[in-house]
Formats: structure tokens, C-alpha cells, sequence
């Protein structure tokens, strides 16, 4: 079992299956960053019910295309070129949850809702990670979703959300 924390420079002290595996879950996890858009900005961003739901929509997305942007810098920076999950299908998406398109307004903040909440927890495993520029990229992809939800739900819950988020 490797233990030791390791900065890119270190990378080749890192058995090789380990560096592998690495790369594979830099690869889910970037392909699952982009693959949220993917599913919702087309029929979600024209459809949303107001001028604000749909700045909340574009703002999600956002979020999550910088969280790609981080996952696939740290990915290269090991010589993993992740970029072709840009342009993949969502039916060849890794993970069945971003296989398919939301089309509804309920639809976008169920998927919120429950997908932050996975990608939430799923991230927090990697924080005592023994990557460490994986570690560094975690706070800020975690904190997004912490509040994610909430604006999908409503511009109300947006607003609370937002508010609470920022007194912590």
C-alpha cells in the first residue's frame, strides 16, 4: 500500500499500477465534471422558469466546467491527456448518471440535488490523499457543491444558501 504523500516532481516514486489508477480516476472524475453540463446547459439555459433561474444555471455550469478545468490540469500535469472527454457523447459518459439529458426544470434540481451530494462525498475521500496536487484542487470543487443544490432549487433557497455559505 503506498502511504507516502508525493508532489508531481515525485510522481515516479509512486508504484506504477498506483500511478494508473491515478490517472484512471483523474479521468472519471473529469469526464463526470464536464459530463453535468453536457446533460442540462442546451434545454436547461433556454427553459429556465426565470432571467435568474437561468443565471443559476449558467452559474452551476460554470462551476462545474472550472472543476473540469482543475481535475484535467492536475491529469495532464501527470501526462494524462483527459481533453477527449470534452467532445464524448453522453452515452459514453463512465458514469450511467450523466447517460441521458435533463429536460425539465424538476428534473435539473432532483440531479442537483442528489448528483452534488455523490460528487460531494465521493471528493472528501481524497482529502488526506497521497497526491498531493489532487489535494490542493479539493477545497474549492467541495465547497461549490456544499450549496450546489440550493440554487438549482430555487432563486429563495439560492439567496439562503448563498447566505449561509458565506458565514461559515
Amino acid at each position: 500500500m503506498f502511504t507516502e504523500k508525493i508532489e508531481l516532481k515525485d510522481l515516479d516514486k509512486m508504484d506504477a499500477e498506483y500511478r494508473d489508477l491515478l490517472g484512471r480516476v483523474l479521468t472519471i472524475q473529469a469526464d463526470c465534471e464536464i459530463g453535468g453540463p453536457h446533460l442540462y446547459v442546451e434545454t436547461m439555459l433556454p427553459a429556465a422558469p426565470s432571467k435568474l433561474d437561468q443565471l443559476i444555471v449558467a452559474r452551476t455550469a460554470a462551476e462545474e466546467i472550472d472543476h473540469f478545468r482543475k481535475v484535467a490540469r492536475v491529469a495532464g500535469d501527470m501526462g494524462v491527456d483527459v481533453s477527449f472527454v470534452l467532445s464524448q457523447p453522453n452515452e459514453k459518459r463512465f458514469v450511467d448518471s450523466f447517460r441521458g439529458l435533463i429536460t425539465t426544470w424538476e428534473g435539473h434540481a432532483v440531479f442537483g440535488f442528489l448528483i452534488d451530494r455523490v460528487g460531494r462525498y465521493q471528493l472528501e475521500e481524497f482529502y488526506d490523499c497521497s497526491y498531493l496536487p489532487l489535494q490542493r484542487i479539493l477545497p474549492d470543487a467541495v465547497t461549490c457543491r456544499c450549496s450546489g443544490f440550493c440554487r438549482t432549487l430555487s432563486p429563495r433557497n439560492w439567496a439562503i444558501s448563498n447566505t449561509v455559505t458565506t458565514k461559515r
